[in-house]
């Protein structure tokens, strides 16, 4: 499955990562660049066990990749948000659920 994760905080990368163990093929998406940069060249950018290790082998496998561009979201399967939850105004969290028929 092509699947695509936006978002690569302590929740993002680590199910980006997860997704890609099980064999699919998983783009990582975060505006941040520097992090992109790391995580392209295996460097993690949250202490996690065992973390580098899989990141390392998904990325040498190609079944994990890491962009700042949204382009390619038209070509996913499945797209997981793990973004921060925006507040409103008085203080509570907007929430959004997305569907899909396919």
């Amino acid at each position: 499955m092509n699947m695509h994760v936006i978002g690569l905080g302590y929740v993002g990368l680590p199910i980006a990562i997860a997704f890609s163990e099980l064999g699919n093929v998983v783009v990582g998406i975060d505006k941040d660049k520097e992090k992109i940069d790391l995580l392209q060249k295996c460097e993690p950018t949250i202490a996690e066990a065992k973390l580098k290790h899989l990141l390392i082998k998904n990325v040498t496998a190609k079944r994990l990749s890491f962009s700042t561009s949204l382009e390619s979201i038209g070509k996913a399967d499945v797209i997981t948000i793990a973004v921060d939850t925006p507040t409103l105004r008085g203080g509570g969290r907007f929430v959004m659920y997305i569907h899909s028929s396919t």
